[in-house]
């Protein structure tokens, strides 16, 4: 075979190669473009029971507006919290605010011995001098299982208006109870609450 034949058979060979290459990507692009697209994953709906419970985590995280706020800043509760912590043994049987500001007196027995102290809502507590010696007193300190700073507490959640101005035990109530009373800022009573003592 001449060189001139050879290069002609080449170039032959050549031409029928690239219509071949060519139908050849044009049937990939084809298979590509015409595979069907993957279908996308369906979500799956909730069951109730997962309804239920996201409901229920929803309802716990909102606000309850219908419940009364905590009320810890009330002077008396902050007053008889700070005596109690270090007076653990004696009784509170009688308190009493002063008009017009935030000493609280308190009257206590301990062992028995009616004592009393003027006490500010920080727990800086004095005792001041007395003479009473009332079998009452005492005989109201054994009586109560419930104690008077249960009693402002149970009381403050009751009446939000106000603050407390006395707490005191009605041992002539059936059942014995410790009475709370409310004044204005003006010092008028305006609201009481009877808290069960035993």
């Amino acid at each position: 075979m001449t060189i001139t034949q050879r290069v002609t058979f080449g170039a032959a060979a050549l031409i029928l190669t690239i219509p071949l290459m060519t139908a050849c990507g044009n049937n990939a692009k084809d298979a590509t473009s015409s595979a069907p697209a993957r279908a996308s994953q369906p979500v799956s709906p909730l069951t109730t029971a997962e309804k239920t419970e996201a409901m229920a985590e929803a309802t716990s995280q909102a606000p309850t507006s219908d419940q009364p706020p905590a009320d810890t800043t009330d002077p008396v509760i902050m007053a008889l919290e700070a005596f109690a912590k270090d007076h653990a043994g004696a009784v509170i049987v009688d308190v009493d605010r002063e008009d017009h500001a935030d000493v609280v007196e308190v009257k206590v027995v301990d062992n028995d011995k009616v004592q009393k102290f003027q006490v500010t809502p920080d727990g800086m507590a004095t005792e001041v001098p007395t003479d009473d010696t009332n079998d009452d007193d005492v005989a109201k300190a054994k009586a109560a299982k419930v104690t008077a700073l249960d009693a402002a507490k149970q009381a403050r959640a009751k009446q939000q208006n106000g603050a407390i101005d006395s707490i005191d035990i009605e041992d002539d109530s059936n059942p014995v109870s410790w009475k709370v009373e409310f004044d204005d800022p003006n010092g008028a009573t305006i609201a009481q609450e009877l808290i069960p003592a035993q």
